[in-house]
């Protein structure tokens, strides 16, 4: 009994010594993990944001510092939407980064050019996204992103693996052929097609086949054209001058929107729900058909009536953005062309419903001047965007391209000034995109209205005419953005490249 004790008083001191340092170790790591869980939640604090597509919602920083593979974010903060679903989260991710370089080449044969282009989600696979050309020679292909879009999609596309592809054919006289406009409907199953010759097709995407021909819909090219929201009509502008809507159970005119005095190169439906904001339902809300044209008009319509609701003119290169806009009511008597030809009408889609304040329906509005600016459908100016470089507007009867100012530095320059001639804004209404006519880039925050990043020889890395060695670059005339990543598209139509050839931006 007494060894017993001895012993046991002999291995005491050893055991308490012990559980001292186990007590120790573990004391260091709480206060390791707590430490921890405190930059954990600043980091992770959730904040207050007003987006122009969700309105305002809790959003979660996202450092991109943490991926060192990732070049593409220059360490800036995305913000991700609680509200989202990872999907969809992982969309807003990529489709707010900025472009930074030359993603890939899509060249065409000789003497082919690219008119048209648009990315769209596949039909079978929302993670799966195409990119369709139409070219000068009237074919209509589909390119396949797992190549970066070099090459044709055939995985599923039956026809395209068996070399066949949908192509406009009226006339012996190619040029009459050429695939103008383009676009698709909601879930991308149909596609539309306007050709010079002034005939619109309407295609089938899964199998290729021509749905509907509308031939002679106009009496010049079409330009532009758009599916209705439940993609049994269409509206169409021509570079005749008019507007018109067709029905696809038909084939016939239904409306025309009349009193444009130049071509019509933008053309859109827009649905506004009964408070002005942009819904996806027709209950409550109004049909809008907004146009514009080379007058240098913006008109927005009533989409049942074909009554025209108001005339938007930039006609002024004033410095105070209240002057820049009039509007001339419900007339169409007294416009003239007085103004910068309208390039591009970009609507700005906000999401419905969710109870949380949203924003009126806005859009874009380009002209071919050093000038684009963002206003309601009522004709009020939110925000201007103009350049930052000494080329934007400096009088206000004279466009700044008249400046010795506007002269471009590129030793490749058009010679002309500093007016813009493509556009495009991203999905997720963050970053706009335009390019200019003396080869630059300019991709503008939408919400701040401020230069974000400037590409000086955009024009330069997408295409030169005439070939290697050549003294100057094509001018840009199409910009078209990815559904939901940071990609964007650019092509010229000029005839004096060698080749068509479309570049993609990442």
């Amino acid at each position: 009994m007494r060894m017993m004790k001895k012993t046991a008083a002999i291995l005491a001191p050893t055991v308490v010594k012990a559980v001292g340092v186990v007590t120790k170790k573990k004391n260091e790591r709480r206060k390791n993990a707590k430490r921890r869980n405190v930059k954990k939640k600043k980091r992770t604090k959730k904040i207050k944001k007003f987006d122009l597509l969700l309105g305002e919602v809790d959003v979660t920083p996202t450092y991109t510092d943490d991926d060192p593979h990732d070049s593409n974010t220059n360490g800036r903060i995305i913000s991700k939407s609680s509200s989202l679903t990872p999907y969809e989260q992982l969309q807003l991710q990529h489709a707010e980064r900025v472009i930074t370089k030359p993603f890939s080449a899509l060249r065409l044969g000789k003497k082919c050019y690219i008119e048209s282009s648009l990315f769209f989600t596949s039909f079978n696979n929302e993670n799966e996204t195409s990119l369709v050309t139409g070219s000068s020679d009237g074919c209509i292909e589909i390119w396949s992103s797992s190549s970066k879009y070099t090459q044709l999609r055939t995985h599923d596309l039956s026809y395209q693996a068996k070399d066949q592809i949908m192509m406009h054919y009226e006339d012996d006289d190619a040029a009459d052929d050429a695939v103008l406009a383009m676009c698709t409907n909601n879930d991308n199953t149909m596609l539309c097609t306007g050709s010079a010759n002034g005939t619109i097709y309407i295609w089938k995407v899964q199998n290729g086949k021509c749905l509907r021909q509308i031939k002679k819909a106009f009496d010049g090219a079409v330009l532009c054209c758009c599916f209705s929201h439940d993609s049994s009509k269409i509206v169409s502008g021509s570079f005749d001058g008019t507007c018109r809507e067709f029905g696809l159970r038909t084939s016939k005119m239904l409306k025309e929107f009349r009193g444009h005095n130049g071509y019509v190169n933008c053309c859109r439906y827009v649905l506004l729900g009964s408070g002005g904001n942009s819904s996806g339902t027709d209950a409550g809300g109004e049909l809008l058909v907004v146009t514009g044209s080379g007058d240098g008009t913006v008109r927005v319509w009533d989409g049942r009536t074909s009554e025209v609701r108001r005339i938007i003119r930039p006609v002024s290169f004033a410095a105070t953005v209240e002057n820049t806009l009039s509007t001339a009511g419900s007339t169409v008597d007294g416009v003239g062309v007085d103004g910068p030809a309208i390039i591009a009408v970009l609507p700005l889609y906000c999401a419905s419903g969710g109870g949380g304040k949203q924003p009126r329906a806005m859009m874009i509005v380009v002209t071919r001047s050093p000038c684009a600016y963002l206003l309601g459908y009522d004709g009020g100016v939110i925000r201007r965007f103009e350049r930052d470089d000494g080329k934007g507007i400096v009088d206000d009867k004279k466009p700044s391209g008249d400046k010795g100012t506007a002269a471009s530095s590129s030793s490749l320059s058009r010679g002309g000034g500093g007016d813009f001639v493509a556009a495009t804004v991203s999905p997720t209404n963050t970053w706009l995109y335009v390019a200019s006519e003396d080869g630059k880039c300019f991709c503008f925050n939408v919400v701040t209205g401020k230069v974000e990043k400037v590409f000086q020889s955009f024009a330069e890395e997408c295409i030169t005419a005439g070939g290697e060695g050549s003294s100057r670059i094509a001018e840009i005339t199409g910009l078209v953005h990815h559904p939901h990543k940071g990609i964007v598209a650019s092509y010229s139509n000029e005839k004096s490249q060698r080749r068509g050839l479309l570049t993609i931006w990442k």
